[in-house]
């Protein structure tokens, strides 16, 4: 049988037989189901809010913990994080043990990615969502923790500089591009060929955070031309 390849590249190898293609596929799907649960939203009804129709409209973390409390904001963070990670790890077991891929975490990285649009893109809420920031921070702190801690300190510093969540979120964004460019400019050499997937995810999920939050941006333009 001809083997289906689902990458251009050597460097994120995939199951190579139809079933096991299939089976990959499948667990992608899930991986968005998952990403799709809208905890903030869940979490929201049960405090009797609808989030959707409250500040600024958006059913994620932030949005809760100002209407309900910083308590059910941080319980939404965390959850929306899980559903991040818990994918990225579940995929990276079945990367490590059955020899799927190789250590370049392709499906991993895969998993993470469509953990992260569900989110945004929730097929529960008529593919309303969210806009990423917690759970693209459960897939960098299951696929590589230290690239996450170096960004969550500088998220973290913004918080406490500007008191502005989304702000800091746009800010932190740019930022993970940043190492993601690092990173892909670093593929040529052997021992960083397997990171390929990596450098995909920061190139990508960035982007995804900062497109959400474009309303924010504009916001801000606009009262910094009124200031002036």
């Amino acid at each position: 049988m001809t083997p289906i390849l689902l990458a251009a590249t050597d460097s994120i190898p995939i199951p190579a037989s139809e079933p096991e293609t299939l089976i990959a596929l499948a667990g992608l799907l899930v991986a968005f189901l998952l990403g799709s649960i809208p905890f903030a939203y869940l979490l929201g009804r049960t405090r009797g809010l609808d989030l959707r129709t409250l500040g600024s409209g958006n059913v994620g973390a932030t949005n809760l913990g100002r209407n309900a409390g910083i308590g059910w904001g941080v319980l939404a963070f965390f959850l929306d994080a899980a559903k991040g990670g818990v994918p990225v790890v579940v995929y990276g077991v079945l990367e490590a043990g059955d020899g799927w891929v190789d250590p370049g975490q392709g499906l991993a990285v895969a998993a993470g990615i469509a953990a992260v649009l569900g989110h945004c893109f929730s097929p529960f809420l008529r593919f309303r969502g969210g806009k990423g920031v917690a759970t693209m921070a459960g897939v960098l702190c299951a696929l590589a923790p230290v690239i996450f801690l170096s960004l969550f300190g500088v998220w973290a510093a913004l918080v406490a500089l500007r008191r502005n969540v989304g702000f800091a979120s746009v800010l932190t964004a740019v930022a993970a591009l940043g190492v993601g460019v690092w990173v892909a400019t670093q593929l040529g050499r052997p021992e960083t060929e397997a990171r390929l997937g990596l450098a995909v995810l920061l190139l990508i999920l960035p982007w995804v955070v900062i497109v959400r939050h474009r309303s924010n941006i504009q916001s801000w333009f606009s009262s910094r031309g009124s200031d002036a």
